[in-house]
């Protein structure tokens, strides 16, 4: 008798196998959580719904079960979208779901489906506004960014099935089966969702024993969360900025960590189908060895496998039938090329549903092309002397050459892919060309070491498929079997959970402890936190994240995150000098879903006089957007809550009163923050000048530089222009082209702007601090390298300068303290934690003695023992 039956009883497993099943799927859940896998996206909101669903679910009569199916999905959406938001979504999907059954020929449904369609695509892309009445206003605004991403991912693609499949529906479904193939539950959480095959979906649904399909379900949950888990690391660690690759070797990374981002498509996939297994939903994979196809043709069958069918099933075979009069080979080329057009176009209809804007760009178009190239000509290579296959249960051993040949297939195509995928991802062709440039100069040496690695791989894929082989005819495999598939799971998880622990994390070193930081948040990688905080354009008008997050569906901002007004008319004036832009005094906008306005001289905070009062020190705040404050009222921001601090602390106690002026920009970098001292601040009788160094000081600096190369302008110190020349940038470049050649010159400019900006201070005697301020997404290492590097800098120029490491506590809250899912500048609270640290600094080094002598000299040594005492610690 096996082991599944002596843990199963009839449609339903045994209490010992129920036991088992649900404490593995305990563990799991509970890693989800404390991973905070998918959190963007409200998946810790599930995951009491799918643990209580599932065990309830499990026990009810078979009758019971798809009604009960079909309940969770309203429980989902009030849970994880609000009741607003959540009956529109119930509402349109509903009638949607009535339109697919109008009495009415299949064309007639599928004629208005499209009509309807157009309809919400236009509301979709913003066209028209929803004719609601003023009442319903919340509606209205929810619709586009909220309803309509969730509605697409249920319908855009399984209608088309589901008509398709209606017309040859030999046995009629139930009415619970046709709700709940539009209304699966985890839809509410996850708008990128596989595109499941309807007759596939009805045949599978509880067509072998329970048990199994439910250990399948956790097993397929367990390697989605590893996928997740592993594509953080490729995320945070191995992807490089395409600015700054300069190597052979990088450009290897660069396009090697392209294609293994996709872990979080498969990652995705996988936990999706395997909590529908939980439920009885028997599905095939997903994906399958994706990484190890061993041609295009392969490639193609292995990955994103429900996509491939629904194309051949739908276009393929149809279009290829159709054409068969044109002989076999010239219809097959001819269906599969057209396949390959409706791909991408139906890529790019996806997109548009899920992030509002419909991707024109040249990479994708020239990717699936090649992609379809190249699938044509593997496919006429197999026509013709056929594919050659292994089957699994060969008798005869593995012989060395077919080993050799099958390695060699494999890490070819694998390194053609690599190419392929970082074309299709990259930001633009002029991003890719720049970054393949470093490889076309590469050195015979570096060659040879490609080529030497690239033997080395094929080596040790043969010798796996040798040993592989040699073992599965001697040693029966016990990997498929319960007690191994529970073991595996248990064991995984409890060494997760574990490592999660704050009480085994804080033994790690600092490397390990990182990565726990980093595999256990939900965080943004250096080269994506860079592009929330971009030059002011480019934050203005919302420009896309790089390649690097091309595979992540970011959640809808809402309509007033955005500038209510157009930002160059409306917000910002020329200055004509390095600082490029300034805001325009008397601003009252929206912006992040807050109030942002300026006062009569363009900074943020309460009208105040240029003269300074009597009995009154000034601090000038110069810095980026976390120092704006971007997304929190002005007076939760840390200047204004430092200046609430400093005037409570020094009351009463005969010292003077402080003026915390925030004069931050957007994009600001050391280059513009001294020119900010030296034409706006002095105006003000400042005594404290205050720069905010964010960690990625290094980008920002050649930002600015970029932008005065980009507008051409002249009024900008020598030295600047000369860098300039240095670099032999000019306007008609591209962006990222002028960045490239302004890279190497980061340091120079870094020392420069810190030595102006302590000239400048010492010339009119204003006390210069440079705080190094940590981003939310920051881990220890990182901080920790970019606090050395500019503190150095900083102090080689004379500077005082502040370390606030910790500032935002445990790595697992820092989720907590970002504005948004889509944005990790700090909120309301983190503005706290940053004003109650600089105050106790600045308490510290004994800012009111300081200012009134007016020299740093003293500073710079009270900060000295700060921070030795600070290392002590």
């Amino acid at each position: 008798m096996s082991v599944t039956n002596t843990l199963s009883n009839g449609d339903r497993p045994g209490l010992g196998g129920f036991v088992l099943l649900a404490a593995q799927l305990g563990l799991l859940l509970l890693i989800a959580d404390n991973f905070l896998i998918e959190q963007t996206y409200g998946f810790g909101k599930l995951i009491p719904i799918i643990f209580a669903g599932f065990i309830i679910h499990a026990w009810l009569p078979k009758q019971w079960r798809a009604p009960f199916f079909l309940l969770l999905f309203p429980v989902s959406a009030f849970s994880l979208l609000g009741t607003i938001s959540g009956a529109a979504l119930i509402g349109l999907g509903g009638i949607l779901f009535l339109l697919c059954h109008l009495p009415v020929s299949i064309m007639a449904r599928a004629v208005i489906l499209i009509a309807v369609t157009g309809i919400l695509a236009a509301i979709r892309a913003g066209a028209v506004e929803v004719p609601v009445p003023q009442d319903y206003w919340a509606f209205a605004r929810i619709l586009p960014t909220q309803t309509l991403p969730i509605l697409s991912a249920m319908f855009m693609f399984r209608a088309i099935v589901y008509l398709y499949d209606l017309r040859h529906e030999k046995v009629p479904a139930t009415f619970w089966q046709r709700l709940n193939y539009f209304f699966m539950f985890p839809n509410v959480c996850f708008p990128l969702f596989p595109v499941i095959d309807y007759q596939t979906y009805k045949r599978t649904y509880f067509d072998r024993d329970s048990f199994e399909i439910y250990q399948k379900g956790i097993d397929w949950i367990l390697r989605g969360i590893t996928h997740l888990l592993l594509y953080r690391i490729v995320y945070h660690y191995f992807v490089p900025d395409p600015q700054t690759v300069d190597s052979f070797a990088e450009v290897g990374q660069y396009a090697l960590s392209s294609f293994l981002l996709y872990l979080r498509v498969s990652g995705l996939f996988h936990l999706i189908i395997g909590v529908l297994c939980l439920f009885g939903y028997n599905l095939p994979e997903t994906h399958h060895r994706y990484y190890l196809s061993e041609s295009f043709t392969d490639f193609w069958r292995r990955i994103n496998i429900y996509w491939k069918d629904f194309m051949m099933k739908l276009f393929y075979y149809p279009i290829f039938m159709r054409l068969r009069g044109w002989g076999m080979t010239r219809a097959m080329i001819a269906a599969t090329l057209i396949t390959f057009v409706i791909t991408w176009a139906l890529h790019s209809y996806q997109w548009f549903w899920l992030r509002g804007t419909f991707p024109l760009h040249p990479q994708d178009m020239m990717f699936w092309g090649l992609l379809a190239v190249l699938v044509t000509l593997n496919s006429l290579y197999e026509e013709k002397y056929g594919r050659k296959r292994r089957g699994l249960g060969k008798k005869s051993a593995m012989s060395l050459g077919e080993a050799l040949e099958r390695s060699v297939k494999v890490t070819t195509v694998f390194i053609v892919i690599c190419l392929l995928w970082s074309f299709w991802t990259s930001s633009s062709i002029e991003e890719w060309l720049a970054v393949m440039s470093v490889a076309a100069s590469a050195s015979v040496l570096e060659w040879l070491a490609f080529v030497g690695l690239w033997m080395l791989a094929i080596g040790i894929g043969v010798a796996i498929q040798l040993f592989n082989d040699r073992r599965s005819h001697t040693t029966p495999d016990q990997t498929s079997t319960i007690p191994y598939r529970v073991a595996w799971v248990g064991s995984v998880s409890i060494f997760l959970l574990a490592i999660a622990h704050p009480q085994v994390s804080d033994r790690l070193d600092s490397r390990a402890s990182d990565l726990v930081a980093t595999i256990t948040g939900d965080q943004l990688n250096t080269r994506d936190q860079q592009q929330l905080v971009k030059g002011y354009y480019e934050q203005m008008l919302g420009a896309e994240t790089s390649g690097a997050m091309a595979w992540s569906v970011i959640p809808d901002k809402p309509d007033d995150w955005h500038w209510d007004g157009n930002p160059e008319a409306d917000f910002i004036v020329e200055t004509g000098d390095i600082r490029s832009t300034a805001f325009r005094p008397g601003v009252v906008a929206t912006h992040k879903g807050r109030d942002f306005s300026t006062n009569q001289w363009g900074l943020r905070g309460p009208e105040i006089e240029k003269v300074k009062p009597h009995g009154t020190r000034r601090i000038a705040m110069l810095g980026s957007s976390y120092t704006v404050g971007a997304g929190v009222e002005a007076e939760l921001t840390f200047p204004f809550l430092l200046q609430d601090y400093l005037n409570e602390r020094y009351s009463g106690a005969g010292a003077d009163r402080f003026e915390v002026l925030n004069l931050a920009y957007p994009g600001e970098s050391i280059l513009r923050g001294s020119s900010r001292l030296e034409n706006q601040a002095l105006d003000f009788e400042v005594d404290i000048a205050i720069y905010m160094s964010v960690t990625e000081e290094t980008q920002f600096v050649v930002r600015n530089l970029r932008d005065v190369v980009k507008k051409e302008t002249t009024n900008v110190d020598p030295f600047l222009l000369s860098i300039i020349e240095q670099a032999e940038v000019t306007s008609d470049m591209s962006a990222d082209e002028i960045q490239r050649r302004l890279r190497p010159y980061d340091n120079q400019l870094l020392e420069w702007g810190y030595s102006e900006f302590a000239r400048f201070a010492e010339k009119h005697g204003i006390v210069p601090i440079v705080f190094v301020l940590p981003r939310t997404g920051d881990t220890v290492s990182q901080y920790n390298n970019e606090w050395e590097y500019l503190s150095g800098i900083a102090r080689e120029a004379g500077l005082t300068v502040v370390d606030l490491k910790g500032v935002y506590g445990p790595p697992q809250e820092r989720n907590n303290l970002k504005l948004a899912p889509w944005d990790w500048h700090p909120n309301a609270k983190g503005h706290e934690l940053l004003a109650r640290r600089i105050f106790e600094d600045l308490t510290e080094l004994d800012i009111v003695r300081i200012a009134e002598a007016g020299d740093g000299t003293e500073i710079s040594r009270a900060n000295n023992e700060t921070q030795t005492d600070r290392n002590n610690q």
